[in-house]
């Protein structure tokens, strides 16, 4: 894990404004929730041009990626909400404080009519469009609106009316799936599954920081740990843990990156929900297997 920590790179843009060089801490939270994900990334030492040249535009869209020597993976992409700068000693400190998709979550409204027997995924499609969103992987669940409960509810029409954001979560609720926004696009979770794409083992050798730990909340298995920054880690994504104590696999709900390029920091705490309480060839602990018995 040692040759992990080498080679630590990060790049910082804030529109057409490249930041190289500098030190640069961050403190990233990403959510499979619809709130949404937030970063506040502080900036040492800008030139006057490039801290005059962010102050003067608005929302400009701000994206920070992590990793070591050429690989990088893109932590965060949004918007900046504001930014301060500040006397830290010898050094000026820009702060950039950030939201990915915060102004469709807060501002974007929808006020529509549906006639009799309007198809979900089109009411869904439409509130998606009122908050400017892309589709992400919105088209993989066009058929869930269509079935149960949700599917018989427009059969004579509907309204919807007010804020974007609360109209998505209803009806997302609906047909039992969860959103939120990751990079700007719109992710739809089934609540029960992860993204369909391959599992991120983490385990002592491919950069999982101690042992995980496991409790049980609200009825939920929740495992809950730290690993180095790699690729790939963020909310939706099967992890299979290999540690000592907790041995199975998890969908990440949570993922909280940390990273200081003059510093050690440079971490990824993650928490995640039971999914397949197993991994390939490799039993379940007895610690994990009495959490897992009372979930």
């Amino acid at each position: 894990m040692s040759t992990l920590l080498e080679g630590r790179v990060i790049e910082v843009t804030v529109d057409d404004i490249r930041l190289n060089g500098n030190r640069v801490t961050f403190n990233v939270e990403k959510t499979a929730k619809p709130d949404p994900n937030t970063a506040e990334v502080c900036v040492y030492n800008m030139t006057d041009s490039q801290r005059q040249g962010i102050s003067a535009k608005k929302a400009p869209l701000v994206t920070l990626a992590a990793g070591y020597g050429k690989n990088l993976t893109q932590i965060f992409y949004g918007n900046l909400i504001h930014a301060t700068h500040e006397i830290d000693g010898a050094d000026i400190k820009t702060t950039l404080s950030t939201g990915d998709g915060i102004e469709s979550y807060r501002k974007a409204r929808i006020n529509a009519a549906f006639g009799p027997k309007t198809p979900a995924s089109t009411v869904f499609r439409a509130i998606t469009k009122a908050m400017g969103l892309k589709p992400g992987n919105s088209d993989k669940f066009m058929k869930r609106f269509q079935i149960g409960l949700l599917g018989q509810i427009f059969l004579t029409g509907t309204t919807v009316s007010g804020s974007a954001s609360r109209e998505l979560t209803a009806i997302c609720r609906s047909a039992n799936l969860d959103w939120s926004i990751q990079d700007g696009k719109l992710q739809i979770l089934d609540r029960s599954k992860a993204l369909d794409s391959f599992a991120i083992k983490l385990d002592a050798q491919s950069g999982l920081v101690g042992s995980p730990s496991l409790c049980v909340k609200k009825g939920k298995t929740v495992v809950s740990g730290k690993c180095l920054i790699i690729p790939d880690m963020f909310p939706g994504r099967q992890i299979s843990l290999d540690s000592k104590f907790v041995k199975g696999s998890f969908v990440l709900k949570k993922c909280t990156y940390s990273g200081d390029t003059f510093g050690s920091d440079w971490y990824c705490e993650f928490e995640g929900e039971g999914f397949v309480p197993k991994i390939a060839k490799a039993p379940i602990s007895a610690a994990t297997q009495r959490v897992l018995k009372h979930a």
